[in-house]
């Protein structure tokens, strides 16, 4: 049977005084931060849509929202393997999120005299189950309670899955709005120039 302190109101101190769960916290809470940025890079990318444009698409619907719309946005890849390796992306970050909500809508209490975090969402039912010591609790406890060596496990998961998204944002992308826009600017500016140097080379017929 597990040992479990959980206090609420007045809190204990080490809530805020004890360095080491709250670096841990900290930490986390700005890795997922940096996987939101990234994932704001790949909309702007799949979707070619002006920058702030797509800044405001993205930002005004949820977490859950966007990574949703990222996960169908994959299918537009021209590539059928980076299609395959973002869309495994995205389905990690759908998974991360929701531990990351576990984890931060929660308060710190004591498993078996350790720090841990009680996802707020837990009832007095969840509680006996775990105290039963039955194979329903000891599943409430995988997902609900974080103590501090999970909650650096999930950062390091987070951590990794930064990188490998940054990395999906040099995959071929597909076209859009903005990138045709950017090429007829260009081809435009191509014509004005060839047209330049083609009056400058041109005899004067004045002469």
């Amino acid at each position: 049977m597990p040992s479990i302190i959980l206090n609420n109101i007045p809190f204990p101190d080490t809530d805020i005084s004890d360095d080491h769960p709250n670096l841990a916290l900290g930490r986390l809470m700005t890795a997922w931060g940096q996987i939101e940025v990234v994932c704001n890079f790949l909309f702007r990318r799949l979707t070619d849509l002006h920058v702030d444009a797509a800044t405001i698409v993205f930002d005004i619907v949820g977490n859950k929202e966007q990574i949703e719309m990222l996960i169908g946005l994959t299918e537009l890849l021209p590539r059928e393997d980076q299609r395959k390796v973002l869309s495994d992306l995205l389905s990690s970050v759908k998974n991360l999120s929701t531990k990351r909500n576990k984890v931060i809508h929660a308060s710190w209490g004591k498993l078996d005299g350790n720090p841990a975090r009680f996802w707020s969402g837990l009832t007095s039912a969840h509680f006996d189950d775990i105290m039963s010591g039955s194979q329903k609790g000891g599943s409430h406890l995988q997902n609900h309670v974080h103590t501090v060596p999970q909650i650096e496990s999930i950062f390091s998961k987070m951590v990794e899955l930064r990188g490998q998204l940054e990395q999906a944002l040099d995959f071929e992308m597909p076209e859009g709005p903005s990138s045709r826009r950017q090429r007829e600017m260009f081809e435009e500016m191509v014509r004005r120039r060839e047209l330049l140097q083609a009056l400058a080379s041109s005899p004067d017929k004045r002469e």
